[in-house]
């Protein structure tokens, strides 16, 4: 890996490309931009992580970036719990006429011009 300073910032030469590599001070304000803002939708840690590393470098990025997002709030709040598992549907055994009822209820109806108010 090569590193190189070029107007003011430090940028590594990975086989990903060239990345600024961000000191801990600026860590927050980076998973704020690319995790938290409206437009970065709050993504789960594998996307957020290729939004960071795309254009930042640090030791230690790929679990500092998990940490971040298993920690913030906004996900905790609004993101949904897995789903639970339900089972297929079941047909039902036949048996003699009559052994099952179903009733369907509905209304109340308005009452039409004839006086009706059943459907």
């Amino acid at each position: 890996m090569k590193v190189e300073s070029l107007f003011g910032l430090v940028f590594i030469h990975t086989a990903r490309g060239k990345r600024v590599i961000l000191p801990p001070a600026l860590w927050s304000v980076a998973f704020k931009e690319l995790h938290g803002s409206i437009w970065a939708g709050h993504l789960r840690g594998p996307h957020t992580y290729g939004r960071v590393s795309q254009l930042y470098w640090w030791p230690g990025l790929h679990g500092e970036v998990n940490r971040w997002v298993r920690g913030c709030q906004e996900c905790g709040i609004r993101k949904a719990r897995p789903r639970q598992v339900i089972p297929p549907l079941r047909s039902l055994r036949g048996g003699d006429v009559g052994d099952r009822w179903a009733l369907d209820v509905a209304g109340p109806y308005p009452v039409a011009e004839g006086g009706e108010r059943y459907v």
